[in-house]
């Protein structure tokens, strides 16, 4: 999995500036898992995901989340080649 697999919708509505200030794309493993990546909020509404310095935080879900709510992991301050790195590890679990 590479990270320009990911598909990103804009996410984080604010109603003050009437703009969407952040992005999330969802990727659910092979194996079951849930990779939910949220783009880290800047001081401006982000026009785009991924731009070049851009951080992500990664929150990783169960495979049966009917039953589970725990969070495997949650990892912030990633570059997008570590969000891939990450979910390449949750891939081989």
């Amino acid at each position: 999995m590479v990270f320009t697999d990911l598909i990103f919708n804009k996410d984080q509505w604010n109603e003050e500036t009437q703009s969407h200030w952040g992005w999330q794309s969802q990727y659910e493993t092979p194996n079951g898992y849930l990779c939910i990546v949220n783009s880290e909020f800047s001081e401006i509404a982000l026009t785009e995901c991924c731009s070049l310095e851009q951080t992500y935080t990664i929150v990783v879900l169960p495979p049966n989340r009917s039953e589970v709510e725990d969070i495997v992991s949650k990892d912030s301050g990633l570059s997008s080649s570590q969000i891939e790195l990450k979910i390449n590890e949750v891939i081989s679990f």
